[in-house]
């Protein structure tokens, strides 16, 4: 089931899968809090200079890059033939 998923997944297009990085970053930030207090306290005892708004920012951006790499990683966990096929340019794949 799980590898039927992962293949559905992989045929999600780069800008669409974006989109679904963003869904999930709001998701794990604002409603679930993967790490809220955590993240924010260490970030105010990395820059004691910034206040609470830069703070704040740097947190967003932080769920933005963790669900950005995520699903980046997910998606080229497997490559299948075809990608491997279009990626060389001779056309022949090295396995």
């Amino acid at each position: 089931m799980l590898r039927v998923f992962l293949q559905i997944f992989r045929l999600i297009p780069f800008s669409a899968l974006y989109v679904l990085s963003d869904a999930l970053a709001f998701l794990l930030h604002k409603i679930i809090g993967y790490r809220r207090k955590v993240i924010y306290e260490n970030l105010q005892r990395a820059f004691p200079e910034k206040n609470k708004t830069e703070i704040l920012k740097i947190v967003r951006a932080t769920y933005c890059n963790l669900s950005d790499v995520t699903l980046d990683r997910r998606r080229e966990l497997e490559p299948n033939v075809l990608e491997l096929c279009i990626s060389h340019r001779d056309g022949a794949v090295a396995f």
